[in-house]
């Protein structure tokens, strides 16, 4: 149940603005065994200085560690673009492309082309933006335009090893 409530508590922190939460009262009970057992934790938890707060949840796990919260990737973030743009059975193909043209790396730049990004955008000047989201948001709306679906795009690459 301690875990439980560490979990809630850390999410708490992630998901709530960064204002301060004066109190966060959480009530749980377990009911699996013939007692029923009720916990409730109060913890102050300051948003703008994360070290109270880690003290705080630190303390209310009472030693038990809690797995990292880990920002969302640029894979995270093009599965989830990819997902609700054409359907979840095209982030393969979208990431058969990306490996190809960019491995992943917002930063890439083909020496002889002069095309950069994660979908090799040429010139660069097209991409909105150097964020993960702008180089999603202009690749799908690319492959949108010209191909249809990250599948046929696909299907082009491997026909002439470009998109």
């Amino acid at each position: 149940m301690t875990k439980i409530i560490g979990m809630v508590l850390a999410f708490m922190l992630v998901a709530t603005p960064k204002t301060p939460i004066h109190a966060a009262e959480l009530t749980s009970s377990d009911t699996s065994s013939d007692s029923m057992v009720t916990a409730t934790v109060t913890a102050q938890l300051d948003l703008n200085s994360l070290e109270p707060a880690t003290e705080t949840l630190n303390s209310v796990v009472a030693g038990e560690a809690l797995e990292p919260i880990h920002p969302l990737t640029v894979q995270d973030i093009a599965k989830a673009a990819v997902t609700a743009k054409f359907g979840k059975n095209q982030f393969a193909a979208f990431n058969a492309i990306v490996t190809r043209e960019s491995n992943w790396n917002l930063n890439a730049v083909n020496r002889s082309s002069g095309a950069c990004g994660l979908g090799q955008a040429l010139p660069c000047s097209k991409l909105p933006g150097h964020s993960a989201e702008d180089q999603v948001k202009w690749m799908l709306g690319y492959i949108a335009d010209r191909y249809g679906t990250p599948d046929a795009a696909w299907d082009f690459w491997q026909a002439h090893n470009w998109y």
